[in-house]
């Protein structure tokens, strides 16, 4: 995940401040944002504003073609999309959690024709 993430700089992706690569504890320490989409939307009950749900997935979407050269993030899910800022205007958005996140060089074939989720 450090590897990843020390690649990328970008306002739509979390930021790592500092990391502790001790075999035994190894730590991220990463920029601080309120409250992820999960908790917004399974916890609220309400539909949220459509220029809401355009805004994050606008700066989401902007986050992967930053990232889709080089980087497949593999886990995108709303519990890794954070929010930050006021709920009425539009909130920074930072994808998160590059645990399963790979890097690519270039096309990779599958072994099968009919391949899809």
């Amino acid at each position: 995940e450090l590897e990843i993430l020390a690649r990328c700089s970008h306002p739509n992706l979390v930021r790592v401040l500092a990391a502790c690569m001790l075999p035994a504890t190894p730590c991220l320490v990463m920029e601080l944002c309120d409250t992820s989409l999960d908790k917004i939307l399974y916890g609220k009950g309400a539909l949220l504003p459509m220029p809401l749900v355009l805004h994050i997935a606008t700066e989401v979407a902007r986050g992967l073609a930053y990232l889709h050269p080089t980087i497949v993030h593999r886990d995108l899910k709303p519990g890794n999309v954070l929010l930050n800022g006021p709920w009425g205007e539009r909130p920074a958005v930072k994808i998160a959690d590059f645990g399963l996140s790979r890097l690519h060089n270039g096309v990779v074939l599958t072994q099968h024709p009919e391949a899809g989720t």
